[in-house]
């Protein structure tokens, strides 16, 4: 299996996202983040799996059943999930 690797930023966003869902609906706050996390473990075994990204060098993972994408690079020692974008937001220039 190839190494997963989160940056500060997308650890930052995934807490932001848990957060405020959270205040919302516990439950559902656990099953966004728990279906976040298993996107990032397949992305190990299938990198290529995602689309080119907007930004060069990067990946783009959508979901279709939530309302969030990952980048993500792909690197020689694994992936790298550079953060997690809301849809409804600008995508990043660079990371």
């Amino acid at each position: 299996m190839t190494r997963v690797r989160w940056t500060e930023r997308a650890i930052g966003r995934l807490k932001f996202i848990s957060n405020f869902k959270a205040r919302q609906d516990p439950v559902a706050a656990k099953a966004v983040i728990t279906r976040v996390r298993y996107a990032a473990l397949v992305l190990a075994e299938q990198p290529e799996m995602g689309r080119q990204g907007r930004v060069s060098g990067t990946r783009e993972l959508h979901f279709s059943d939530l309302p969030f994408s990952l980048a993500y690079r792909v690197t020689e020692w694994g992936i790298d999930i550079l953060t997690v974008v809301p849809t409804e937001r600008r995508w990043p220039l660079q990371f």
